[in-house]
């Protein structure tokens, strides 16, 4: 397994150059983290997504 910030390090860019939500839960923008944040908890009460939450239409969401 790779360290946080080993994987940092190998990509050669600097942290706030890269998006982390995917291994620290902590996403760059409002919109992201209200995504992932929704998707937790409908996975937490059993919800299976058709599909990615970006690439369904409004209507499949709610």
């Amino acid at each position: 397994y790779q360290t946080l910030e080993g994987y940092i390090s190998a990509t050669g860019l600097d942290r706030e150059d890269l998006c982390l939500g995917c291994v620290t839960g902590e996403y760059p923008t409002p919109l992201a983290q209200g995504m992932a944040d929704e998707m937790k908890e409908r996975f937490r009460k059993g919800y299976e997504a058709p599909g990615r939450i970006y690439e369904l239409p409004s209507k499949q969401i709610s």
